[in-house]
């Protein structure tokens, strides 16, 4: 399967300690596959991983033993790109993350583009 740029979310997690796992790779959970229309120079899917990198900022989903959502059904969600959004709960976050969270200060969001394959 091939795509021209990936859309992916990848975790950034610091402790309470100070210590920080940057960019925690959740192995492609989340991640989208976009593919350029017929005929579109290839330096568009650099055009289109700058643009949707610049609507998704980073995003700090979880600070000091809050969420950042009342709602665990829906705790992040990248704005849609293509009729595409890549959406987490709560309990999926904590499940990929695999981390004991009474030592957790901070958990960031990081929309991540990337070329494809």
């Amino acid at each position: 399967m091939g795509c021209d740029w990936v859309m992916r979310v990848l975790f950034r997690i610091t402790y309470k300690d100070g210590t920080e796992e940057s960019d925690y790779d959740t192995s492609n959970e989340g991640t989208r596959g976009i593919y350029l229309s017929y005929g579109e120079d290839d330096s568009e899917a650099d055009v289109q991983m700058k643009q949707w990198k610049d609507i998704c900022p980073d995003t700090v989903l979880y600070e000091n033993g809050k969420w950042n959502s009342e709602s665990p059904d829906l705790v992040y969600a990248t704005p849609e790109w293509c009729g595409i959004s890549i959406r987490y709960t709560r309990e999926r976050i904590i499940e990929l993350l695999d981390c004991d969270m009474g030592n957790v200060k901070t958990i960031e969001a990081c929309p991540h583009p990337e070329r494809g394959y």
